[in-house]
């Protein structure tokens, strides 16, 4: 087991949305970034990993990552760091 599980995280970010429509809205539009991503990986990267779990998992962090960075951007204030 792995300390990211993408179902735990999709479930909690998902449950954060203001309404129904918005959850579906944010789970199809993770599953279809995701899924994107590995397919992609797996079609130009011939010399490397294609084993499709972890590409999956692997794109789950990286849609994560890009979640948090976009939902966070406007909450770092001009020089504050």
């Amino acid at each position: 087991m792995s300390t990211f599980e993408p179902e735990s995280v999709v479930a909690i970010l998902k449950s954060l949305q203001p309404g129904l429509q918005e959850q579906k809205k944010f789970e199809k539009t993770w599953k279809q970034n995701v899924e994107k991503r590995w397919k992609t990986w797996k079609k130009n990267r011939q010399t490397q990993s294609q084993y499709m779990l972890q590409l999956e998992w692997e794109a789950n962090v990286v849609e994560y990552v890009s979640h948090v960075s976009k939902e966070t951007a406007g909450l770092v204030v001009a020089g504050s760091l």
